[in-house]
């Protein structure tokens, strides 16, 4: 007689099979996919489409959004020490970032930057004035948003608890740290950045990716 097995049978056994680092192999990359996909939608994805606007962004773009996800990630990682956790915050983060973007595109013409969040109090003004519409660009970033809270769940539901000396939480988030300052010096600070043009004074106007 063959035993019939239920969904949660399914992951139970599952959850005893798949190792950790697969777990976290394959967790990790996809947050980081999803997490650019996001904070690229209202940036023209919304406009011209999934296919004619990835064809069309640079390799340096994408380089360059990956490397600074990647980057939030690793710093969340070592506040929370969390990699589900670190997924969750990551999504949540660039989700409201996205959702910010797409209004400040409709009310200023230009996506989000360091010179809009220095004009912070005026900008706040000037959105006074208008009535925001939930409309359903932003429903779909939410709903990306919810697929990738659903995948931290998941992420934390088939990892095993593992407990980790602190010597070696020490040492592993050095290698973080050093890495994220490597990626940030690369990206934005060096002679020649992947950033489109050197930041002065953490202050620029031209956006990272094609509008």
């Amino acid at each position: 007689m063959v035993k019939a097995f239920k969904p949660i049978d399914i992951l139970t056994h599952a959850k005893t099979r798949i190792p950790n680092w697969l777990v976290y192999l394959l967790s990790i990359p996809v947050t980081i996919l999803l997490s650019f996909f996001i904070l690229e939608y209202p940036c023209g994805i919304e406009y011209y489409g999934v296919i004619y606007y990835l064809k069309h962004l640079s390799l340096q773009n994408i380089f360059l959004s990956t490397i600074t996800i990647g980057i939030l990630w690793s710093i969340l990682f070592i506040l929370c020490n969390r990699v589900w956790l670190a997924n969750l915050l990551c999504g949540c983060i660039c989700g409201g970032i996205a959702i910010a973007n797409h209004y400040v595109i409709l009310l200023h013409g230009m996506p989000l930057s360091f010179l809009v969040l220095r004009n912070f109090t005026t900008a706040m003004n000037v959105i006074s004035n208008y009535t925001l519409m939930l409309d359903n660009h932003v429903i779909r970033m939410l709903l990306l948003v919810c697929c990738l809270i659903i995948f931290a769940l998941l992420t934390r539901y088939f990892s095993k608890t593992k407990m980790h000396t602190w010597p070696k939480i020490i040492v592993r988030n050095c290698i973080l740290i050093l890495l994220c300052i490597s990626g940030f010096y690369i990206c934005y600070l060096g002679d020649n950045p992947v950033k489109p043009a050197k930041t002065i004074g953490w202050i620029w106007t031209e956006p990272y990716s094609k509008y």
